[in-house]
């Protein structure tokens, strides 16, 4: 448990609270613009590569529970181990930034798997976006905030 209290801790940010908010922004938006355009454009190309399809809720109660407190705890988990932790831990092999960068983002894409292949490619993409994000920011908590808000709207489907 140590290595994920240390890096839960010290999540100051290194930039003036404006200039993080609008990186929240600007990623979300990107984030949001990559699953609404590269993912259709690769799941096109290589069709019906997911090995599971998300449950369909019928409960409303439930429905919100799991838009907001799961989605919640999802971006709070994936965050603290694709960003912070692997940050942590892959600075130490890698000097060049580039480098835990990718090896983070791929691994994050890799988890997408079972959601088929334009998932992995776009949630790779979106890996890069939120280390970037973590990286000049010096906090996780913005990356939580883009990775929740950007899930939300990207599941939230009122029809």
């Amino acid at each position: 448990y140590e290595p994920l209290r240390r890096a839960a801790r010290d999540q100051t940010l290194s930039v003036s609270l404006a200039e993080a908010t609008l990186l929240v922004l600007a990623a979300t938006a990107l984030i949001i613009t990559i699953f609404e355009t590269v993912y259709p454009a690769i799941e096109a190309i290589f069709p019906k590569t997911a090995l599971q399809e998300l449950p369909e809720i019928h409960s409303s109660a439930l429905f919100w529970f799991d838009l907001s407190i799961g989605l919640m705890l999802t971006a709070l988990a994936e965050e603290l181990v694709f960003r912070r932790l692997f940050y942590g831990v892959l600075r130490q092999y890698f000097a060049n930034p580039v480098l835990f960068v990718l090896s983070s983002a791929v691994l994050f894409g890799l988890i997408h798997w079972s959601s088929g292949f334009a998932n992995v490619i776009s949630a790779t993409i979106a890996g890069m976006a939120l280390m970037a994000l973590m990286l000049r920011t010096g906090s996780v908590i913005p990356p939580i905030i883009v990775h929740f808000v950007s899930n939300f709207v990207l599941f939230y489907d009122p029809l």
